[in-house]
């Protein structure tokens, strides 16, 4: 089922990320979770045309639902009305590189041993008009 509990979405990010920054109520997160969360959706850095995303999962694919994957686009799309959502990504995340992909995500710019474990961090970007939900 989708999760809206900010609370509760920040600290599973906040605990389970390794990496990530410490998400405060800056941020607006949408989660999924059946018996436990599976993957949470951050959103920051609302411009008014743009907004950033980052996707933590638990390395399972039981997240990936048509209700879920819905929910995750509307929010920036049709009630933010924003245009584009942007999303820095390891090089050595191919399970979220994968699904950005499928979704229409495109590449748009590679900074070099930026990433985690000196990987490439790639910026990612979702036009409105390209999305393929």
């Amino acid at each position: 089922m989708i999760e809206y509990n900010q609370s509760d979405l920040i600290q599973w990010v906040n605990s389970n990320a390794g990496w990530a920054p410490l998400f405060q109520e800056q941020c607006y997160c949408i989660g999924y979770k059946d018996e436990k969360i599976r993957c949470v959706v951050a959103y920051e850095q609302y411009t008014g045309g743009s907004i950033s995303a980052h996707i933590f999962s638990d390395n399972s694919k039981k997240w990936v639902k048509r209700k879920f994957i819905k929910a995750i686009l509307d929010y920036p799309f049709e009630y933010l009305k924003v245009n584009k959502v942007i999303s820095a990504i390891s090089s050595n995340n191919k399970n979220i590189l994968l699904f950005c992909k499928k979704f229409g995500f495109t590449l748009d710019y590679v900074y070099e041993k930026c990433g985690d474990n000196q990987s490439d961090l790639l910026i990612v970007s979702l036009d409105k008009e390209k999305r393929f939900l």
